[in-house]
């Protein structure tokens, strides 16, 4: 149960500081060929994420990206057949160039390897510009991972990133797009009832209903009263590579919670294990109180940082209610290999909510994520004496994969 303080909280977050590393310069082709020759020898050690292969033909790799399970940088004038990068590897390694460019096979070895004469060993993280291609063409040049090892994420439209990530709300909406999608889970609840083998309820579980949809016909419609809670968990997508994880949903509020004073909820949380008292990260919003008005926002409860919440201050300070009666995309990332948050709504990244090891609420312990192993979706809120006194939240095109999913796709 959340124990939120009834005293004012900041309404400006500060932004994370962000690290940037400094690329180095690339040594002679001549030098390069010699060692992409000795490299192209070496069995190359897998790693923990699983590949996913671009489909773009010809265009320029990212600068910094590297290859599935980390087996190869990407060529820096990838004038061939690129764009094969898939959807990211993981660790540290680096770009070299390719004489004539080619595929994601040359280039630098994993984070095993070292770059070699000339060669220039990297620190992409994990991700890197390659990505998932909806277009023609591989990533473009400098999408290199994020820094300090975090998750990075794909490129942008035709470029062999996911096809970009619009924030216009005319692509987000239509029929299902579940079907091929290839993300590690999407629901879209087109089956007409709650699939009870990926989805486990606490509290009431929802009901699979047309009242209203995002995409397709259904969606799940989660109803409580007061400071009740009813939600859905799945354990399907975990473990998760380098512990982390990216989810999206599109999520309708029929009322949002006025009273009590800063009365808080939350739409989905992860933990390690399916606990009820186990730590937890939170997505969700509050009333804030001094404002009058509704925010996103994201914390945690029963961790060593205490229960907290950041909400939401952007843009510039001035952030925009919560809105009701409208379906609104919401996306986030927890990355447990360098206990980062993000979040994103209708495709806008706000980074007031982002949170670090050393950058978040709570005590000033370090902000540490758990080793992920479930993730649950519905409503909860913690305060009793509600206004209004119950809750309608319906939930469409549930999708949780290893790189960011956006609103469009």
């Amino acid at each position: 149960m959340s124990r939120l303080a009834q005293a004012a909280v900041p309404h400006d977050v500060a932004l994370s500081a962000r690290r940037h590393r400094t690329r180095k310069q690339l040594a002679p082709l001549t030098a390069l060929a010699l060692t992409a020759l000795a490299v192209s020898c070496v069995e190359l050690p897998d790693t923990r994420l699983k590949p996913r292969v671009g489909s773009g033909a010809g265009g320029t790799a990212g600068a910094g990206g590297v290859a599935p399970n980390g087996a190869a940088g990407t060529s820096t004038t990838a004038a061939g057949s690129g764009g094969n990068a898939g959807r990211g590897g993981h660790g540290s390694g680096g770009l070299a160039a390719a004489a004539g460019g080619a595929n994601a096979s040359a280039g630098a070895a994993s984070s095993a390897a070292t770059s070699g004469a000339g060669g220039a060993k990297g620190a992409a993280g994990r991700g890197g510009g390659g990505g998932r291609s909806n277009g023609a063409g591989g990533a473009p040049a400098g999408a290199s991972g994020a820094p300090e090892g975090g998750a990075s994420e794909a490129g942008t439209a035709g470029g062999g990133g996911s096809g970009g990530f619009s924030t216009n709300r005319d692509d987000f909406f239509g029929e299902s797009r579940c079907k091929n999608s290839g993300f590690a889970l999407c629901e879209d609840f087109e089956s007409g009832s709650l699939d009870t083998a990926t989805w486990k309820p606490r509290g009431a579980a929802p009901t699979i209903e047309t009242v209203r949809a995002a995409r397709g016909t259904h969606s799940a419609h989660f109803h409580t009263t007061d400071n009740g809670l009813s939600y859905i968990t799945q354990t399907k997508t975990f473990p998760a590579p380098n512990d982390t994880y990216y989810a999206r949903v599109f999520v309708w509020f029929d009322a949002l919670p006025t009273a009590p004073a800063w009365a808080h909820w939350t739409i989905s949380g992860a933990q390690a294990g399916t606990a009820q008292d186990a730590p937890e990260i939170r997505v969700g919003g509050q009333w804030d109180s001094n404002h009058d008005i509704e925010l996103f926002g994201v914390g945690t409860d029963r961790g060593d940082t205490g229960d907290w919440t950041n909400l939401d201050a952007d843009p510039s300070g001035t952030p925009k209610a919560v809105p009701a009666q409208e379906w609104v995309c919401v996306e986030w990332m927890f990355d447990g290999s360098s206990n980062q948050t993000k979040f994103w709504w209708d495709g806008v990244e706000h980074p007031s909510l982002a949170t670090s090891s050393t950058n978040h609420g709570g005590s000033s312990d370090a902000f540490i994520l758990p080793q992920f192993d479930a993730m649950w979706i519905g409503w909860w809120l913690y305060q009793a004496n509600t206004d209004p006194p119950a809750f309608d939240v319906w939930f469409d095109e549930v999708a949780v994969d290893y790189t960011r999913i956006g609103c469009n796709r």
